[in-house]
């Protein structure tokens, strides 16, 4: 995941990070240390990445991650290879892009099947 993740923004650290930050916590902390960031066509993008974000428990829910996840209008889901995704596994309502990666490989080469 970090190699595709590498190829679509740049690793940045978020305390302190002075653009775009995409609802994610650049004071302390709150949201993990890192995020990707990027700017494409003159439009910045903060990928809100699930794995970083710090699973605290709140009433046995990861709430900060569900919220920031679950609100996103687009969402990238990461699977193994042959992984079948439903938009049913994620609970919020706002998502209404869903695109799947699945890496392979092809000759000793990673490539990345989108759907």
């Amino acid at each position: 995941m970090i190699d595709f993740l590498e190829i679509l923004a740049d690793r940045v650290r978020l305390k302190g990070f002075p653009k775009y930050r995409g609802d994610l916590d650049t004071k302390d902390d709150l949201h993990g240390e890192y995020s990707y960031y990027t700017v494409f066509d003159n439009h910045e993008i903060m990928f809100n990445i699930a794995p970083l974000i710090p699973s605290t428990k709140a009433n046995g829910q990861c709430i900060e991650r569900k919220g920031l996840v679950g609100n996103a209008f687009v969402c990238i889901v990461f699977q193994e290879a042959g992984a079948i995704f439903s938009p049913d596994f994620i609970s919020g309502k706002v998502t209404q892009i869903y695109i799947t990666v699945q890496p392979t490989i092809y000759n000793e080469q990673i490539y990345y099947k989108v759907k």
